[in-house]
């Protein structure tokens, strides 16, 4: 199955290329909108580094900014301190499969063509016969060439960092218990409220019957009319059908708020609200399952959601805008509220390695705001301190004590407020500007040879905390001038210029959009679309590829929740070809490198995998390395294990073009020197695999 990776494949209008110093552009280049987003893919603004990614909400009473770590993944050896790539069996039992399924495709194919090739019958029509389906022995063989994703993981989100007005806050969960929890699974009770629909909570093992109970706890009392339910991904008979909902001052006396019998959610992932008699306030929490869609079968969802009511007394605002500007690589957010006007602005810095958030507004002290942290991540640690700071530091849920860890960074600045902590909050109140710098970390360490050692000595957090007490040295405007002088030493490189593309009725983004769909455009907007698309391609790549980094993967550098569409890993039967077919041809050679870096990097397990999964068609060892479809930053270099389509021997030879590509444009002989080997090896590997036909004494990949 092929899928379409987010960095945008896009095509060339008719315009004027210019090369060099980005001189002539026309107009600025922005996605703006009028409204906050309630999407995390197809609304929320994305920023990165190649190092952190993040999407931005621009909520008025509650900003969300979702924050990724370009090496923030499960599984690998961090997991299994014996993991292998994604090997199964002993070399000699897949050889031995191999040899087989290569006698069967020959001979299949030898009587095929002799009794049922394709002919033109005496009317001129094409006759045609299918292949027959594999018989047992013929799967069984192919099963046989397999891998394992046992301990592959994912790439996962690391936080998401939450700006609220003090008057609108929802409350911590800080304490979560129940008698129907899965005591084995990953699915557990805290995956309810971490503000993500892509993770649930299944109680599976856990369940001993009906009723059941969740109970939860805040840090503060929560005034209520109303919550939310939401179903999971699969199984509708998991779903809640009926239940009770309790509250509770002290936690031990509870009082009937809600019950509800017969409830159907009509699709997977769906949220039904459910309003209160009245308006109730709150600190402890208890949903008492008594019934499920299947008779007594376990419960499962997604979130619980408990309406925040001051959100209803919430002042509102006027003259909203949100915008992201990719020709300087800068979120903004604006909007008045009674009468005094605010801004913030975002930015994730090369140079600095961090986030930069701005909050300023027209009106002196007029910002009071609490920020705080909160992740989907379940082994974490999060602790605000009075000097302004707060500090994550966590492993995925996954890894041993010695594998992979993370931490992030944030530090708050107050011109003129006063900053205090509450629980793990941080409480700014009277402000004329708030300025927020925020790193993240991991100690991953790419692996260049047959060591694979993937973990760095050195301290995530101090990585982190090196960023931000670098960053927070410069003024905002230091901060600022150094972002953009280095995004655009890039971005420049090129410019489109589409005769008489223009905005010119001001039209936000998805109103272009649809009017592009709908052909009610004028011809200056469909070309000033045009020309935005073309650069936001441009745009992506430079915010998740940037040198020594990890390439983009499928979904860039931007993944919300645990466990993203196909991990979100580096799927080489396109989806990292497509991300990079922009490099070259549109001056980002620079942004290529991380890609041929992380080539180099499955080398030394691609070499194990040629000698365990192939051998010459006389039984001998092969030359060279061999890569598959889905690989990690785990030099996951094994066949996958779905039957339909796990076998891809063909990704070295494909990746091994970027090598070539980035030297036919730069004409690096040092670079090609360097990396020679590398493409000669995956030659070699062919030479040795191919299969000649006996048919006609060509050579094929059989397997192909």
């Amino acid at each position: 199955m092929k899928k379409i990776s987010r960095l945008i494949l896009f095509s060339l209008f008719p315009s004027i290329l210019c090369f060099g110093n980005g001189q002539g552009k026309i107009s600025s280049l922005k996605l703006q909108y009028n409204s906050p987003a309630t999407a995390w893919e197809n609304e929320a603004l994305p920023l990165g580094n190649g190092f952190i990614g993040a999407m931005v909400f621009g909520g008025v009473s509650t900003d969300v900014i979702q924050i990724n770590e370009h090496s923030l993944w499960s599984g690998g050896p961090g997991k299994n301190a014996s993991y292998n790539g994604g090997h199964l069996r002993t070399p000699e039992l897949v050889h031995q499969s191999l040899q087989n399924v290569r006698n069967s495709l020959q001979e299949k194919m030898t009587l095929f063509s002799k009794d049922r090739s394709a002919y033109i019958n005496s009317s001129g029509n094409v006759v045609s016969s299918n292949y027959d389906a594999e018989n047992a022995t013929l799967k069984a063989n192919i099963n046989g060439l397999m891998g394992s994703k046992t301990d592959f993981g994912s790439y996962q989100s690391l936080c998401n960092l939450n700006i609220a007005y003090p008057e609108s806050m929802v409350p911590e969960v800080v304490n979560i218990i129940g008698d129907c929890d899965n005591p084995n699974g990953s699915e557990k009770f805290p995956l309810l409220f971490d503000h993500s629909t892509t993770t649930k909570w299944f109680s599976d093992q856990g369940f001993k019957g009906f009723p059941c109970y969740i109970a939860w706890e805040y840090d503060m009392n929560l005034r209520t009319s109303a919550y939310s339910l939401t179903s999971g991904n699969d199984t509708p008979g998991r779903d809640p059908k009926s239940w009770n909902l309790y509250g509770s001052t002290n936690g031990s006396d509870y009082t009937l708020i809600d019950t509800r019998s017969n409830i159907i959610f009509s699709g997977r992932n769906q949220a039904l609200q459910f309003e209160l008699s009245q308006t109730v306030n709150y600190k402890y929490f208890k949903l008492e399952i008594t019934s499920t869609a299947t008779t007594n079968t376990p419960p499962q969802l997604s979130e619980i959601t408990v309406d925040n009511a001051n959100l209803l007394d919430f002042p509102a605002q006027t003259n909203y805008k949100r915008e992201l500007n990719i020709d300087d690589a800068v979120a903004k957010v604006s909007y008045t509220q009674n009468a005094v006007d605010f801004t913030r602005e975002y930015f994730i810095s090369h140079p600095d390695n961090s986030l930069i958030i701005r909050l300023s507004s027209n009106t002196p002290g007029a910002l009071s705001r609490t920020i705080w942290l909160t992740t989907p991540q379940t082994n974490s640690n999060i602790v605000a301190s009075n000097d302004g700071t707060i500090i994550m530091t966590g492993q995925p849920a996954d890894q041993r004590p010695s594998g992979l860890k993370f931490a992030q960074y944030l530090k708050v600045i107050a011109n003129n407020g006063s900053v205090s902590v509450s629980g793990k909050k941080l409480v700014i109140t009277g402000a004329d500007e708030i300025l927020i710098i925020a790193s993240a970390a991991t100690n991953y360490l790419q692996c260049m040879d047959a060591t694979f050692n993937y973990f760095s000595t050195t301290d995530p957090l101090t990585k982190a905390q090196n960023a931000v007490s670098g960053a927070e040295q410069k003024t905002f405007d230091a901060l600022f001038d150094d972002h953009i002088n280095d995004y655009q030493s890039l971005y420049n490189r090129m410019t489109l210029n589409l005769e008489s593309a223009a905005n010119t009725n001001s039209k936000t983004t998805d109103q272009l959009l649809a009017g592009y769909k709908n052909n009610t455009n004028t011809a200056a907007e469909n070309l000033f679309l045009e020309q935005l698309y073309y650069q936001y391609g441009r745009y992506l790549l430079i915010s998740s590829s940037r040198p020594n980094g990890l390439p983009a993967n499928l979904q860039g550098i931007w993944a919300e929740g645990l466990t993203p569409p196909w991990s979100a890993d580096y799927h080489t039967n396109i989806n990292i070809q497509m991300n990079y077919w922009l490099a070259e041809s549109t001056n980002l050679s620079d942004c290529h490198l991380p890609v041929i870096d992380y080539i180099n990097s499955l080398v030394p397990r691609g070499r194990i995998t040629a000698n365990h999964y192939f051998c010459k068609p006389d039984g001998s060892s092969v030359r060279g390395w061999v890569i598959h479809h889905e690989n990690n930053i785990w030099g996951n270099t094994g066949p996958g294990n779905w039957y339909e389509g796990f076998y891809f021997p063909a990704a070295a030879g494909w990746m091994c073009q970027d090598i070539w590509e980035h030297y036919l444009f730069t004409q690096d002989v040092d670079f090609l020197q360097t990396n020679f080997q590398t493409m000669l090896d995956a030659s070699l590997f062919w030479v040795d695999n191919l299969w000649r036909d006996s048919r006609d004494g060509t050579l094929v990949a059989n397997p192909s």
